[in-house]
């Protein structure tokens, strides 16, 4: 598999991961893996779960920009 195909599945994982975490956190429930987010506070499991979209996006993004399509020839 090439670079750019794996940050870009490794983004869109990340990005669902964050958003499906977000949103079970305004519900009151949460995945047993991401529990350790809300160690530190609800604010900051929060901005970290913010943070994971954000992150997602941009790998997904780069993995899927014409730069990284061009310098990924192996």
């Amino acid at each position: 598999m090439y670079r750019r195909e794996v940050f870009t599945v490794v983004g869109f994982v990340l990005f669902l991961l964050g958003m499906l975490s977000l949103i079970l956190s305004f519900t009151g429930m949460q995945f047993v893996f991401m529990k350790w987010l809300d160690a530190w506070g609800k604010g900051y499991g929060t901005l970290l779960r913010i943070l994971i979209i954000g992150l997602g996006i941009v790998m997904a993004y780069l993995g899927t920009s014409s730069k990284a399509k061009n310098s990924d020839k192996n």
